[in-house]
């Protein structure tokens, strides 16, 4: 995470915290109103070895709970939205927490082996738009140059 702020500003103070008001234990980045773009990628109980992932209760993830901006939101805000902005990660909580609120998420999937997205933030830098989603896009990028990205 590169905030800049302490845990008590930014938000994210551990992997997993327990809310007073559900009585339950949450994963930092779940979010229900978000899904993997990709199909079948979703938490696959049998294969997962993080104990944080274990006690989501959906696939879906965002930065919501980060309650700062990022370095990453701060470099697309001077450049007027235009910036090229992506986390890339083994686990999902570190390419959502890189990507920022602006940014696009690719975390590995174990149960597909290949990355996945995230829609929220295709969503976010499209400015709410759906429309344009693409699936594959870091494979893109990796075969052209970042302009084309």
């Amino acid at each position: 995470m590169a905030t800049g702020a302490d845990p008590s500003e930014h938000g994210m103070i551990s992997n997993v915290w327990f809310d007073r008001e559900t009585g339950k234990l949450n994963y930092n980045i779940e979010d229900p109103r978000y899904h993997i773009l990709s199909k079948g990628a979703d938490i696959d109980e049998d294969t997962e070895i993080d104990t944080s992932q274990k006690l989501a209760s959906t696939d879906g993830r965002s930065p919501a709970n980060i309650m700062v901006t990022t370095f990453s939101d701060e470099l697309n805000l001077k450049q007027n939205g235009k910036a090229k902005i992506f986390g890339v990660s083994v686990k999902d909580r570190g390419a959502v927490a890189l990507a920022g609120h602006t940014g696009k998420a690719f975390w590995f999937s174990k149960k597909m082996a290949s990355l996945l997205q995230v829609r929220i933030i295709t969503m976010r830098i499209q400015n709410g738009q759906r429309s344009g989603i693409v699936k594959n896009i870091l494979q893109k990028c990796l075969e052209v140059s970042l302009g084309t990205c």
